[in-house]
């Protein structure tokens, strides 16, 4: 057993202490932790209530990267398995912290999906196929996907944006619009045969 005989607690909300044991070996923790398992001075640490301690600030500092990578808008799981890796969490502590914002309700990718299709179609209309490929590259599974995105109408969609494109453009000929809805069509994943059926008809409907 060893006993600790100086906390340091530097001012600063975030910063963390140090813990000196009277062996001379110090080890880090923040102020949550160390208030959590009522560390004290004179307390006695065995080499397994050290690493204890260490694993405990370890998961609770990868939650709160979560939950910060987690601010702005909803993430995948693997998304953020990827962000902790890559602010060099093991494995055993990513899963950990994993487990914990799932209980919470705060990772469900069910949610993710859905949340990123609806997302798409009020501000950024795409393909069923493009819309797929997305959810994909951000490691939601193929039964997930197919869910989420079973009832996107591509037809719909794609004269949504065309005449969307054609109403703030009124000036321009056959020709120039065309040309550029095909682009802009082809860029948001939809088939060549329905961009072409597209154009055809909201031109039509213009005249």
């Amino acid at each position: 057993m060893n006993k600790v005989i100086a906390i340091d607690r530097p001012k600063g909300r975030n910063k963390k202490i140090t813990i000196q044991l009277a062996d001379g070996y110090t080890f880090a923790l923040s102020n949550e932790t160390a208030a959590e398992m009522n560390l004290h001075q004179g307390q006695a640490l065995s080499p397994r209530d050290i690493e204890t301690l260490e694993r405990a600030d370890s998961i609770r500092q990868s939650i709160n990267t979560a939950l910060r990578y987690l601010a702005p808008r909803p993430r995948s799981e693997a998304e953020i398995a990827v962000k902790l890796r890559r602010s060099g969490f093991n494995n055993d502590i990513i899963q950990q912290a994993l487990s914990y914002l799932k209980k919470k309700g705060l990772i469900d990718d069910n949610a993710f999906a859905t949340f990123w299709r609806e997302n798409r179609e009020a501000h950024r209309p795409k393909s069923r196929r493009l819309l797929e490929l997305e959810l994909r590259q951000k490691g939601v599974d193929s039964e997930t996907i197919s869910e989420a995105i079973s009832d996107v109408d591509d037809q719909y969609n794609a004269y949504r944006i065309a005449k969307s494109k054609k109403d703030r453009q009124v000036d321009q000929n056959y020709l120039q619009y065309s040309k550029s809805i095909r682009s802009l069509l082809q860029r948001r994943g939809f088939s060549s045969e329905l961009i072409y059926n597209t154009i055809d008809q909201v031109w039509q409907e213009s005249d």
